[in-house]
């Protein structure tokens, strides 16, 4: 992975008569009356990675909470709900054509778990055949029911799952406890192998392993900052955001390891100024920003 020159081929190199539909499209299902603004957080990391647009779906209940306090120009997909649940029967015919609109979509992040959840969940996993990143309560989603959807998805889809240690052991229903991400890669290469997803293992030094099980182990300094709340959001967020409109240049696995690795160097120089115990997620925006802009001088016009 050649990381100036992935900015570059992102950040720069756009057609001057482009408009917002040539550079991706992005949705993000998910959010409950008990984790609101998870996937607001994630919708703000997916426009920052610089999609054309970015949509959000999630339950009525918190409809008005989050489309009032958003300043971003989010579009909503107001698919009926109940409570905390999106219900796939009343759904299924404004969820086919969603499915034919995005070129990511990121689910979980905040969402309730239940059965309707997962029966959504499901349906995309078995429908969708573009970009499929699932996090946060999507994964214990599938743990719960043994990843059986996952045997059926679309050849041509490309699914990303982003576990941390713990909603790792979850998934690969395995008894260990470590604190190392090595420890688990035995367990996910076998799970990668079955399910025939891409796996970004993620802790203090994170481990993705691509659909030809090559593993790449992160080479960034460990930071702590993001040993906090909402930090996952973020990072999936911006996956979701890179994977809309990056394919078009880089590959799957480039764009992965880059997104991971420019998440973490910004929280690194957010905790070099903040402090760790200060810094967070929300800090990593502004330099994200410094970072692209140190790393393409002054080809990147502001």
């Amino acid at each position: 992975m050649n990381f100036s020159q992935i900015i570059k081929d992102l950040y720069v190199e756009r057609d001057d008569k482009s408009n917002k539909s040539d550079n991706g499209r992005v949705l993000i299902i998910g959010g409950s009356k008990s984790f609101p603004n998870a996937v607001s957080l994630a919708a703000s990391f997916a426009s920052l990675a610089g999609p054309g647009y970015v949509s959000l779906a999630v339950p009525e209940d918190i409809y008005f909470v989050l489309a009032t306090r958003n300043p971003a120009p989010f579009v909503y997909v107001n698919f009926k709900t109940k409570s905390d649940e999106f219900l796939l029967k009343e759904n299924k015919e404004v969820l086919d054509k969603v499915l034919l609109q995005y070129d990511s979509i990121l689910f979980g992040n905040g969402i309730f778990d239940s059965q309707n959840n997962y029966r959504f969940l499901e349906y995309i996993v078995k429908n969708y055949s573009g970009n499929l990143i699932i996090d946060a309560t999507g994964l214990k989603l599938l743990a719960d029911n043994d990843s059986r959807c996952l045997k059926e998805k679309k050849p041509v889809s490309r699914i990303l799952l982003t576990p941390h240690l713990g909603e790792a052991r979850r998934l690969f229903h395995c008894e260990l406890i470590s604190r190392e991400a090595e420890d688990y890669l035995a367990f996910a290469k076998e799970y990668v192998e079955q399910n025939k997803v891409y796996l970004l293992l993620k802790s203090y030094s994170s481990i993705f392993i691509n659909l030809e099980k090559e593993v790449y182990t992160s080479n960034y300094v460990p930071t702590p900052s993001l040993s906090k709340a909402g930090s996952g959001d973020g990072l999936a967020g911006y996956l979701a955001g890179l994977l809309a409109y990056g394919l078009r240049k880089e590959k799957f696995t480039d764009l992965v390891i880059f997104g991971d690795q420019l998440i973490h160097l910004a929280a690194y120089q957010a905790q070099q100024h903040l402090s760790a115990g200060i810094a967070s997620i929300l800090d990593v925006p502004l330099y994200v920003q410094k970072l692209i802009s140190e790393e393409l001088d002054d080809e990147l016009v502001i």
